[in-house]
């Protein structure tokens, strides 16, 4: 490769003549030191694409010997402290020394005139890059003029790997640009399907729960694109080694349209037959073999007696014509079924997997660190791999694949840290779940605004309310998450910008499934309304009783649905809050609780007179439920023990009661019971704020104040079960349940299998 010609940036002398004998670790120096234009003209080769910088190209001097120039925007991470929840920069800021760096706008074009996409480097907006030389001076006292010329008759550009190899201890390059950068997500089927049953079970058009079984190992791989603005950095760790950083930079002036794009698509095309048979036995409540085996068959009357229990299966699920006597027909709504599946499954992966990258990315905040990994001078720079030639495309591919197959760990990749090297990784994104508890409670705030160089705005706001506990005996963990998010950036961003998605998730992890427990969860998924008669998945789950498992129960509401249920929110009355609070009481061997309706028809009107008077004394609300329910049909069998409180004891005797559940739930720090009825007063009122909000386009200032008014009813499970339950009713009856997902995964870790439970939407 030519060397260039040699390098200047014009009248920097003259520009900083009052500083030329200064040192380089003068306090008196400026961060930003030179702005001015190079003249230099030359290019250089990087394979098939040529760099180059043009005699007007806009170059910068800045100097970084305090910590208020690691600010500076050119620096662009390559400097910096060790981060309390990120990894430790590339070069760690000392004062023992002091850098200079120069910043030069280049442009770049493929050799031959052909078009930059055709040699994998896809950039946004003009052709430009940045490019950054960062040089370390140990001696503080150095001064400028000498230093700078020393740096600028060298200087080194991080497209050209013969100029990594010169790095310095603490020296740095760096290459910028807006473009598309690419990656691998690794996805499992058991993970895929999880809240994704309603677009499959649909083809069943009957009332038939499915279960949908899929091998934990089962896996498949994504390649994903993501647009935007970059920084990679290449730093000297020590002799022989470079220390390469991917991050998410500030967005350009050079950006015109600034936001960020995600696409997914399958790798394999083969990955998704295993999971094709995994639903087609779901749907059919048959082994595949035995399927085919019959399609295989000419006439009914040659069916043997199980093929013909099977027929009859098929057709009464499939909700075929009763009358059907022809295989021939079942054979061609199985193929042309087979086949909607298949590109379902496609849609469904694909569509999820973007937007779960899409909305953890966005949480990504600006100069965060994408990938960190230090790796062989010689592994990095040799031809044989080309992890440089890649790196410079936005290809993060190779560089991982060196990983996994020399089995070296990245210090980070995207949200996973302090990865080990005998650890399966990947992408590590949550799919718009991350559900993460650290200790018995959280509340967590994020609020991140990225701006551009047009003066423009991308708000994320994401809020999280979990905890790990127990109630009612079990250990439980759940979490609520309310996600508010921009796809592009805006001058004044309003309401329609925003795409917003509320989900609620519980978990249950048992070293030993029982009835009892089985009974409890699926009176959860039963009020959640994702199973239906939980008779047949209790059947499903049966011979699993004794056996370990994770139970998952999740919700996840999508934007348009939310938008039209707040609004529905807001002008919902006390019955709609007494009937969820109804719904969510504790399950128990009474019919009085364990038949859902029987207990949301006996227990509404007693939560309805809460919240008309929630002032009242725990013996009242005892007195009250006694009195309602011997008073009401099949309320008899549970009055006595809800209003019996035993001599000398100030509670019931059934730590399940209604009093009881009003005093678990809703004693407040003065000793009153209305912290319930305030929830709920503090939750009407956010709905009516946000649609409100929606209803004049406003601006989404008020989302911190919503997410505090909707996080009172997700700190107590009785209350999180019950808005559960509210916002799914309202779901139902604005015919707006096929936007709500809904899901019960059982996983089996001795089994390695993982059970999907569901209905048709």
């Amino acid at each position: 490769m030519p060397e260039p010609k040699s390098f200047e940036i014009t009248g920097w002398q003259e520009i900083i003549k009052p500083l030329l004998t200064k040192g380089v670790g003068d306090s008196g120096v400026p961060a930003k030191l030179v702005q001015a234009k190079a003249s230099h003209d030359g290019s250089f080769n990087v394979g098939p694409l040529v760099f180059s910088i043009q005699p007007e190209a806009q170059a910068s001097i800045v100097v970084i010997n305090s910590k208020d120039d690691l600010d500076t925007d050119s620096v662009q991470g390559a400097v910096g402290f060790v981060a309390g929840d990120d990894v430790s920069p590339p070069l760690i800021f000392t004062e023992k020394g002091a850098w200079l760096g120069y910043d030069i706008t280049a442009s770049v074009k493929a050799e031959g005139g052909g078009s930059l996409a055709g040699v994998g480097l896809s950039i946004d907006g003009e052709k430009a890059i940045q490019l950054f030389d960062c040089r370390f001076h140990p001696d503080r006292t150095q001064p400028l003029r000498e230093a700078i010329l020393a740096d600028l008759q060298s200087i080194r550009f991080a497209v050209r790997s013969s100029d990594i190899e010169k790095l310095g201890e603490n020296e740095a390059v760096c290459y910028g640009l807006r473009g598309k950068l690419s990656t691998t997500i690794e996805g499992s089927w058991a993970d895929a399907l999880t809240a994704n049953l309603n677009g499959l079970s649909s083809f069943l058009q009957t009332n038939t729960p499915i279960a949908i079984k899929i091998n934990l190992g089962a896996d498949f791989k994504l390649a994903a694109e993501i647009t935007d603005d970059f920084q990679v950095i290449f730093a000297r760790e020590k002799e022989g080694r470079i220390r390469l950083g991917v991050r998410k930079s500030k967005v350009s002036s050079r950006s015109a349209a600034a936001s960020a794009g995600v696409s997914v698509k399958f790798i394999e095309a083969g990955a998704i037959t295993d999971a094709v048979t995994a639903v087609m036995e779901g749907l059919s409540g048959a082994a595949i073999a035995k399927v085919n085996n019959l399609l295989e068959q000419n006439v009914l009357s040659a069916l043997n007696e199980d093929q013909r229990a099977l027929f009859s299966l098929l057709v009464h699920r499939f909700k075929l014509d009763e009358q059907l006597t022809d295989l021939g027909g079942l054979k061609q709504h199985w193929d042309k079924l087979t086949s909607r599946v298949r590109e379902t499954l496609e849609t469904i992966v694909t569509e999820k997997f973007s937007a779960g990258f899409r909305y953890e990315y966005s949480r990504v905040r600006s100069e965060t660190t994408l990938l960190q990994v230090v790796l062989p001078q010689d592994a990095l720079l040799g031809n044989a791999a080309d992890l440089h030639g890649s790196l410079i495309r936005g290809n993060l591919n190779p560089t991982l694949q060196w990983c996994r197959d020399n089995k070296v760990a990245p210090e980070k990749y995207l949200h996973e840290q302090r990865l080990t090297a005998n650890r399966r990784w990947g992408l590590s994104i949550s799919l718009g779940q991350k559900f993460r508890i650290g200790g018995a409670d959280i509340e967590k705030l994020e609020d991140i605004t990225r701006e551009d160089g047009l003066d423009r705005r991308q708000i994320t706001f994401l809020g999280q309310r979990g905890y790990e506990g127990s109630w009612v005996g079990q250990k439980v963990t759940w979490m609520a998450d309310f996600s508010a998010g921009m796809k592009d950036f805006a001058t004044d961003p309003r309401m329609s910008d925003v795409d917003f998605g509320l989900n609620f998730k519980w978990t249950w992890d048992e070293k030993k499934l029982s009835k009892d427990e089985v009974d409890t969860y699926l009176d959860y998924a039963e009020i959640w309304r994702a199973i239906s008669d939980s008779r047949d998945v209790r059947a499903e789950l049966a011979p699993h009783v004794g056996k370990k498992a994770a139970i998952s129960l999740e919700v996840k509401i999508d934007n348009d649905a939310f938008r039209e249920l707040v609004k529905a929110a807001a002008n919902t009355t006390v019955d709609h809050t007494a009937f969820a609070m109804a719904k969510a009481m504790p399950w128990a061997e009474f019919g009085a609780r364990s038949i859902l309706e029987r207990r949301r028809r006996l227990y509404a009107p007693l939560w309805k007179s809460y919240f008309s008077d929630p002032d009242q004394r725990y013996r009242d609300y005892a007195g009250l439920a006694k009195k309602t329910l011997q008073q009401l049909e099949n309320g008899a069998e549970v009055a006595m023990i809800e209003g019996d409180i035993p001599s000398g004891s100030a509670q019931t005797s059934w730590p399940i009661s209604f009093a009881e559940m009003i005093r678990l739930n809703g004693t407040q720090a003065g000793g009153g019971l209305n912290g319930i009825a305030e929830d709920w007063q503090r939750f009407r009122a956010s709905t009516k704020t946000l649609a409100d909000a929606f209803a004049v386009n406003d601006s989404p200032n008020n989302l911190k104040k919503v997410f505090k008014d909707f996080c009172g009813l997700w700190s107590q499970s009785l209350e999180l079960r019950a808005v559960g339950a509210f916002w799914i009713d309202l779901a139902a009856a604005n015919n707006l349940l096929g936007h709500v997902e809904r899901s019960l995964t059982v996983t089996l870790p001795d089994d390695k299998v993982q059970l999907n439970l569901g209905l048709p939407a």
